[in-house]
């Protein structure tokens, strides 16, 4: 079921008790990048820029859709159309995942027809559900917030650790051929990255992955599914929702004890 991000906000005082996640809260001022807490690479310029010329300069993007990795950005009230200072068209809604982090659904200010964008819902009154766009956010915090009530009195700003788009295609051999052309094209264009390859032609399957410093491209197919992801390395991903959850966790121990 997919929430919006109030009703997200009732998940984070629930989700330790009903999923193996808990990676859920809100907010913060951006700490100093290398704190383990908010990098946020302002300065950094990378392929997908809104309204800006891509820069290819033969390594990983930092940005994607017009939305920079690892940046913080204020999330506004998404549910009654204020979207902060992330640069999307619409909020659709957010589910918590079990890897950790919130998966938050949306529309891109600018369609490519190369990453078509589609909606998924039962209807047209659904008023939460999701779209072949996502991001992966990790809430950021202010290291004075002490109690629950603070917490949710707080702004909301999250890092982004994962942009994704995925599609499907008619038949697993379209996927593979998807995904077996636009691999061939960042092959060309990535040059400074040696790409990590896993293809399967007799299963139509292929993943490419090129990975950076602290980042990674990554582009595929499931059977019939195709993918283009863009996120952080594994190591960074997993330390920022651990220390997300465990700022909640100790704040709701402090509430529980109290």
């Amino acid at each position: 079921m997919y929430l919006g991000f109030i009703n997200y906000l009732l998940v984070l005082l629930i989700a330790p008790f009903i999923c193996s996640c808990g990676r859920e809260s809100p907010w913060a001022p951006v700490k100093e990048a290398g704190a383990g807490v908010a990098a946020d690479p302002s300065n950094q310029e990378g392929l997908g820029k809104v309204d800006e010329e891509p820069i290819i300069d033969g390594r990983v993007p930092r940005s994607l859709f017009g939305i920079d990795l690892r940046k913080v950005y204020e999330i506004g009230d998404p549910d009654n159309g204020n979207y902060g200072d992330l640069p999307i068209a619409k909020f659709a809604g957010v589910w918590v995942p079990p890897r950790g982090g919130i998966n938050y659904y949306y529309k891109p200010l600018r369609e490519s027809s190369y990453f078509p964008y589609k909606e998924d819902r039962a209807s047209k009154s659904e008023k939460f559900y999701s779209t072949n766009y996502r991001l992966n956010l990790v809430p950021v915090y202010d290291d004075k917030i002490t109690n629950l009530g603070q917490l949710h009195a707080g702004k909301g700003r999250c890092e982004v650790l994962i942009i994704s788009w995925e599609d499907k295609k008619s038949t697993a051999k379209d996927a593979y051929y998807w995904a077996r052309d636009m691999a061939s094209v960042f092959k060309s264009t990535l040059s400074a990255v040696k790409p990590v390859d896993e293809n399967d032609n007799l299963r139509d399957t292929l993943e490419v992955r090129f990975i950076d410093s602290d980042r990674k491209l990554v582009i595929g197919n499931r059977e019939d599914s195709v993918y283009f992801t863009l996120s952080v390395d594994d190591e960074y991903f997993l330390r920022r929702t651990k220390e997300a959850e465990d700022f909640v966790n100790r704040i709701r121990a402090k509430d529980i004890l109290k």
